[in-house]
């Protein structure tokens, strides 16, 4: 769609719903389905959608993901992304058993829920915070970078520095 919206519910033949002006909303169960949403200057809306991927792609809108059951969920470019319900940080809704990836240009990336045991987690921003509320004990991997801001954690970590640095 050049400017309307797009909504695909529980399709397994739909691979790709794109907009440029408008939002993408995307829910049902797809299990074995891998999924692409994206829009330029919309919203893509992710809500109670199973399947086995999920990539999401925003160049100058926002991405909202609720109850989302996937393997791998990929969100590209949004200006905010917020994963999780809204204003419910005890979020008990199914979580990623595998791979999450968020990555943000100019906005801030919120994360609600409880990880997947062995997860693993991307957090990237250039110029946008990132914000994670964690429920629950779970060992999961966690890879988190910022260009222009900060990292900070409340929980017991291991850090990793993987820049190189340079003298003996």
């Amino acid at each position: 769609s050049v400017s309307g919206m797009v909504s695909v519910s529980g399709s397994t033949n739909v691979e790709f719903a794109k907009s440029i002006s408008g939002d993408v909303e995307l829910s049902g169960s797809a299990p074995e389905a891998r999924i692409a949403g994206s829009t330029v200057s919309g919203t893509v809306r992710a809500r109670d959608l199973k399947a086995r991927t999920l990539a999401l792609s925003v160049i100058s809108g926002d991405a909202d993901v609720s109850n989302v059951d996937a393997e791998r969920l990929e969100i590209l470019g949004a200006q905010i992304v917020q994963v999780g319900r809204r204003h419910t940080p005890s979020m008990r809704s199914r979580c990623w058993r595998m791979r999450l990836e968020m990555k943000s240009v100019s906005g801030d990336l919120i994360f609600s829920g409880a990880p997947a045991r062995n997860g693993r987690y991307e957090f990237g921003a250039h110029s946008g915070s990132i914000r994670l509320t964690l429920v629950g004990p779970a060992g999961f991997e966690l890879r988190a970078n910022t260009f222009s801001g900060s990292i900070r954690s409340d929980l017991p970590v291991t850090i990793n520095d993987s820049r190189r640095r340079r003298g003996p």
